[in-house]
């Protein structure tokens, strides 16, 4: 959230300093970098990849589970 508060003063640090222009004015003809933040999307998608998260791990968790400890070591 700092970054995204700070986008300005950021985007002009790294054109100063590392001579880095993320949205150049001759092409984007911003005079700052535009960005609204609604709670909303944000709750959506932290949800959404705590979700996707949870269930990438339970899938192979479950199946290890069932497996037979004896016969999963036994060519090993």
């Amino acid at each position: 959230m700092t970054l995204i508060r700070y986008r300005n003063e950021f985007s002009q640090w790294l054109a100063n300093t590392l001579h880095i222009e993320i949205f150049p004015r001759e092409v984007y003809q911003f005079s700052s970098i535009p960005a609204e933040v609604i709670p909303r999307d944000v709750t959506l998608i932290c949800v959404s990849a705590f979700l996707i998260c949870s269930i990438a791990a339970l899938i192979p968790a479950y199946f290890a589970a069932r497996l037979d400890p004896v016969k999963a070591l036994r060519f090993e």
